[in-house]
């Protein structure tokens, strides 16, 4: 994983903190979009990823598993797994 600086941003009273406008351009994050946060205690850091809560191979949004950071459905996986 590579990871970049683009900013520091300060934690307000409320917990909350502003996504620089860079990230959320880059990364395709408008208003309304739903994040997943994910801790590495290793670390000490806290990621930030687009929610994305459908297979990456039908569209499917039911049964989903994760797969290096991609959800995929079980059709898709079962198919997949009978290639090989």
């Amino acid at each position: 994983m590579t990871l970049e600086k683009k900013g520091a941003r300060c934690i307000d009273r409320l917990g909350r903190v502003v996504i620089p406008s860079g990230v959320r351009k880059d990364l395709g994050l408008e208003s309304g979009t739903y994040v997943e946060f994910f801790v590495d205690y290793q670390q000490n850091c806290v990621i930030i990823k687009k929610y994305n809560d459908a297979c990456a191979l039908c569209g499917s949004n039911s049964g989903l598993v994760e797969m290096d950071g991609k959800y995929l459905c079980k059709g898709c996986v079962d198919k997949i797994s009978g290639l090989g």
